[in-house]
């Protein structure tokens, strides 16, 4: 009788820890974009070495924000954005959005 409470139970808490998961990366994703000092186009990126040039559709986008270090962490848009971590680059995406176009610049 016991066993027959015991799986629903876990099952549930499986459940509602995934849902969890998935809204806290949904919400890290979404302030990380809102926080990010520009967004470079996917050609741009791509010509900084900063995206992968493998024929995908996605992500059409990178968002940026400076460190306190002096380089920038960036994140890919799109549905790569919660499999593929933030990453840090020390190229001044700044200059490089001034030189090459293609970004939006925020602050």
């Amino acid at each position: 009788m016991m066993r027959r409470a015991f799986i629903p139970a876990v099952v549930a808490i499986l459940v509602t820890g995934t849902a969890i998961s998935g809204f806290a990366a949904v919400l890290y994703h979404s302030l990380f974009f809102y926080k990010a000092d520009g967004v470079m186009s996917r050609e741009t990126a791509r010509r900084l070495g900063l995206m992968k040039d493998d024929g995908a559709p996605f992500p059409d986008e990178l968002a940026f924000r400076k460190s306190e270090t002096g380089g920038y962490f960036y994140r890919e848009g799109g549905i790569t954005a919660f499999i593929d971590e933030t990453s840090y680059t020390t190229i001044d995406l700044i200059a490089e959005c001034e030189r090459l176009g293609g970004c939006q610049l925020r602050k």
